[in-house]
């Protein structure tokens, strides 16, 4: 919300929008956050970072040409960022472009790129397309970098199984499920191990875990649900109580509405404001939505009379965050 308001009062930081843009992304909101991204990019398609953030919203929509467009922009920007090879490798593999997808890879290698990710990734993309033996090299490479990592280490066990080397497989599912015991696939495979090998008590015994295993994941996401949604609903509340210790002063509104006949405003605005601060919030049945109208007379202000500056000083002295830059103006707009 102050990213988006403080967007308001100055259209041309780019700052804000690269930051408002990421936010989104980061909380899913991908269709919001192309939007922010592709504003900054009017002003300004050269800022850091950008082209790899609308890189990845492209990938999102399976938009694989354009994430090669921006992608490449992003690695010519930054071509020690080994984010940016993995992504234009994944994108190239999802175009079942096998050939591009290890060229990508090997590019940052010789670029001397030593990265956990990048070398998991690549151990990943070559276990996709059967290379067995460079798989294994490459995922070693990554444990060097983190030993205990259990993606890892899973991968690594899933090329001795392709291989049907059932001893060492086990033994690397096993030690996947030590470092992170909720590791469903981990649990499905070495499961699979004991079925082929007969063992089918133990086999349903590890199968029935990642069952409960996941009720529980479930069970935790529940709650965890559950209580951010008590803390939105005290943010919100906390919000409601800030606006009205603000704005609940009847002496705040009966200068606002003698401010207000002096501005251009339309007779209609001049109403819809006159009708709204009579009223003024009450706090037993005060909403969101209701203190939002009163908070929208800002906007209205802001773009319909962008000359008018009485309410400026009037709100800065009650503490709003508008600031208008005609301060020389006076209420008529001259």
């Amino acid at each position: 919300e102050m990213f988006k308001k403080s967007k308001f009062l100055d259209f041309s930081n780019e700052h804000v929008y690269f930051l408002l843009g990421v936010m989104l992304f980061e909380t899913d909101r991908i269709n919001e956050a192309f939007i922010e991204f592709k504003q900054l990019e009017k002003y300004n398609k050269n800022y850091k970072n950008l082209n790899y953030y609308l890189a990845l919203c492209y990938k999102k929509e399976k938009n694989y040409m354009a994430v090669l467009e921006y992608g490449q922009r992003a690695l010519e920007e930054a071509p020690d960022n080994p984010s940016i090879y993995i992504l234009l490798a994944q994108n190239y593999s999802s175009m079942n472009k096998d050939k591009e997808s290890l060229e990508i890879f090997q590019k940052g290698f010789e670029k001397n790129i030593s990265d956990f990710d990048f070398f998991l990734s690549w151990g990943i993309t070559l276990l996709k397309y059967e290379k067995i033996n460079e798989a294994k090299e490459k995922i070693q490479k990554a444990l060097e970098l983190d030993s205990n990592n259990a993606n890892a280490l899973y991968r690594l066990g899933s090329c001795y199984h392709k291989e049907n080397d059932l001893d060492k497989a086990e033994s690397l599912f096993k030690q996947a499920i030590i470092e992170e015991p909720s590791h469903a696939s981990a649990i499905a495979d070495l499961g699979i191990i004991y079925y082929d090998r007969n063992k089918y008590e133990e086999a349903i015994d590890k199968l029935q875990n990642e069952i409960e295993d996941i009720d529980s994941e479930i069970d935790r996401l529940l709650q965890k649900k559950k209580s951010k949604q008590e803390e939105i609903n005290d943010i919100s509340s906390e919000k409601c109580n800030d606006f009205m210790r603000i704005y609940n002063n009847k002496e705040l509104f009966a200068e606002i509405i003698n401010n207000v006949r002096k501005t251009t405003f339309s007779r209609r605005i001049i109403s819809e404001i006159e009708e709204q601060y009579k009223t003024g919030v009450n706090s037993d049945n005060a909403t969101m939505e209701s203190i939002e109208t009163i908070l929208s007379m800002d906007k209205i202000i802001y773009e319909e009379v962008p000359h008018t500056n009485c309410f400026s000083d009037l709100l800065n002295d009650f503490g709003s965050v508008i600031d208008f830059l005609d301060k020389e103006d006076d209420a008529n707009g001259n």
